[in-house]
């Protein structure tokens, strides 16, 4: 069905962190949502570097990460 004004909806969020070097994490939060009235799902991700003293410049999103992809890690 072809939707001429999409209204989507939150479906799920999944959001990790992994060690992307010696003293470095990568975080990830990935959102998908779906139209309700099509079914068309949609997917964002945003990601933010830190290094090992950066860890206060991080984003307010990516603080409150807690879940490491162990299978992930360099």
């Amino acid at each position: 069905m072809i939707c001429k004004a999409h209204k989507f909806q939150h479906y799920q969020t999944d959001s990790y962190y992994f060690s992307s070097g010696r003293h470095s994490q990568t975080f990830v939060e990935t959102v998908k949502l779906f139209c309700e009235r099509c079914g068309d799902l949609k997917e964002t991700t945003r990601t933010a570097f830190c290094g090992y003293t950066d860890y206060h410049k991080l984003p307010d999103w990516a603080k409150s990460i807690t879940t490491r992809a162990w299978h992930l890690d360099a």
